[in-house]
């Protein structure tokens, strides 16, 4: 019998997420996309007009993994304590009372965080130390609690609808590894949607184990000082882009997690090293997001998306030796 290396195991893994997601049709990249976000340990925030399947990709998702799984619909009167839990009087049959410790549904392994834009500036606020720190100070408490170990936030948001909700502000948008949009399918893949009996290709639930064990890979791959200084040279020319606010372009801890990503994404073709396609591939879901426009580019339509599509366009990516390439 053949052994797998560990490059191959993580491939495998990759390829079992997405065959648990066969039976969601349309948007085919922004699934795959959704897949890397929790094998970089990242969160991701999911954009789209309603109808796009936006939730039932994320359900989808986290069918594949033998996870606990829990959704928090956002709305206006949502508090963080309805999120993180905390210390709760209870009482008993005879009169008395005590404090019981009550954990909220922030303590899994995924969390769909549904309409996160109607929520409140403050309850929006209360999910920044879990995504940050993977951890909950709750109330009353002098020390946070841990989160598990595998632990994404997958939230989604209505882009057209502006009444009752509350755009998330720069600081928390920074929090999100990517942000993905869902574009409404075509037509081929609408009569799928009609015509299936909304079964999967075969596959077997993974365990928590084989998401740390692709995470504890993802560590290790290799990336050329080339690679470095090629994102480095795209920090730059987003910084330099007449679009973008002073220091508004992406920052060194946006590169950081740009590279968490392209490492990724080489595993999940079973590489052992990281190439410049893996940078551009994943590039505008890691970046746009964290692009800050002036004033006069806002006012003209342009997005984050077109910066980051400018800088690749600009700065010439590196050639890697054959050997390089092939790790």
């Amino acid at each position: 019998m053949t052994t797998q290396t560990p490059q191959e195991k993580c491939k495998n893994i990759n390829d079992n997420m997405i065959a648990a997601m066969s039976s969601h049709h349309g948007n085919r990249s922004a699934k795959n996309e959704l897949v890397k976000t929790i094998l970089a340990d990242g969160h991701a925030l999911v954009e789209g007009v309603p109808g796009t399947g936006k939730t039932q990709a994320v359900k989808k998702l986290a069918q594949s993994i033998t996870a606990q799984f829990t959704r928090i619909q956002f709305t206006p009167d949502l508090q963080p304590f309805d999120m993180t839990g905390g210390d709760m009087f209870v009482s008993d049959p005879n009169g008395a009372g005590r404090w019981k410790e009550v954990l909220g549904p922030l303590f899994s392994n995924i969390v769909l965080a549904d309409e996160i834009n109607r929520a409140t500036p403050k309850t929006q606020a209360g999910l920044l130390e879990a995504m940050g720190e993977k951890q909950v100070t709750l109330s009353g408490r002098s020390t946070p609690s841990p989160l598990p170990s595998v632990f994404s936030v997958l939230a989604t948001q209505n882009p057209i609808e502006q009444e009752g909700t509350n755009p998330l502000p720069e600081a928390q948008l920074d929090r999100f590894l990517t942000k993905i949009y869902f574009d409404p399918i075509e037509d081929k893949d609408e009569k799928a949607v009609l015509t299936s009996t909304g079964e999967p290709k075969k596959f077997t639930p993974l365990t928590l184990d084989h998401i740390l064990f692709f995470q504890k890979q993802a560590e290790a791959v290799a990336v050329d000082v080339k690679i470095a200084e090629y994102l480095v040279a795209l920090r730059r020319a987003t910084h330099d882009d007449t679009r973008v606010k002073d220091k508004g372009g992406v920052s060194t801890r946006g590169n950081q997690m740009i590279l968490k990503m392209a490492k990724t994404t080489a595993l999940t073709k079973g590489r052992s090293s990281v190439t410049a396609e893996d940078v551009q591939s994943i590039y505008s879901c890691t970046a746009s997001h964290r692009i800050i426009l002036n004033m006069d580019a806002r006012f003209k339509g342009h997005t984050g998306k077109d910066v980051v599509e400018s800088a690749l366009a600009t700065v010439r990516p590196p050639t890697l030796t054959q050997d390089r390439r092939e790790k």
